[in-house]
């Protein structure tokens, strides 16, 4: 007999996802198939036990081996079964959620969902999974990755580094176009930045600017637009009404 566990470990960080309550309650539904999994897998370890203390022990644990779910609402919190938890989810004052798997001798199977917002790393999800069973490892970190992935949106590269490069350098320059014509009219500088709300929030808190224009967790309507998109297409809306009103003013 080995005098020694091998455990593997496997975790992920996705910074965007948004998705309605059903797209939620479909990750929990693997969530929970996992947990099943190691309940079966506990009492298969010990068959030849069977009708032994050993057994009965084998079989608590077993029992214990349950996923389970925790809601923050600001100074409120609910706990419970993954789904009657999902279900009691109010989009409104939603800050924090946690699906665990619990049990005296089950493995580590943990996923953080977080939307308050704050500085740019304190969205998204986070999953972790560690056991000294390998291939139960790989399977579930596999399966809640693959179900996740569908949850990411198209502009997700925005909640990266070169994203908010990109963003504050569109912004920035954007703003600019707007105010260069009060410059040249003779305004003061305060009045030539007022014209320009991106310069200000650019300026006053860009961080804070970019997290709430494009948040790293949402839960949508079913079906419905995710905020992110939506802002998305008013700055693109923004920035091709520059050009136009340049051209316009040149021709007349």
């Amino acid at each position: 007999m080995s005098d020694f566990v091998r455990y593997t470990s496997r975790s992920r960080r996705w910074k965007t996802w948004a998705g309605d309550i059903k797209e939620i309650h479909a990750i929990a539904d693997i969530f929970e198939n996992a947990a099943t999994k190691v309940r079966n897998k506990i009492l298969e370890q010990h068959e030849e036990h069977e009708e032994t203390d050993v057994y009965c022990t084998c079989l608590s644990d077993a029992k214990s081996a349950v996923a389970t779910a925790r809601i923050s609402e600001g100074s409120e919190s609910i706990s419970g079964s993954l789904h009657a938890v999902v279900a009691a989810i109010d989009r409104r004052t939603f800050q924090r959620m946690t699906f665990k798997l619990e049990g005296y001798s089950s493995p580590h199977l943990q996923l953080k969902f977080d939307s308050e917002f704050g500085s740019l790393d304190g969205q998204g999800l986070t999953l972790e999974v560690s056991s000294s069973w390998r291939d139960w490892v790989r399977q579930t970190f596999t399966e809640l990755s693959d179900e996740i992935d569908k949850g990411v949106p198209r502009w997700h590269f925005l909640r990266t580094v070169p994203g908010l490069a990109l963003i504050t350098l569109v912004g920035g320059l954007a703003g600019f176009c707007i105010a260069l014509p009060m410059f040249n009219s003779g305004n003061d500088v305060i009045s030539s930045l007022g014209t320009s709300p991106i310069i200000l929030l650019m300026i006053l808190s860009p961080i804070s600017a970019y997290v709430w224009a494009f948040p790293g967790f949402e839960i949508t309507h079913e079906g419905g637009t995710t905020t992110g998109a939506r802002r998305l297409a008013f700055m693109c809306a923004l920035l091709l009404s520059i050009p136009i009103g340049i051209v316009i003013n040149l021709i007349t």
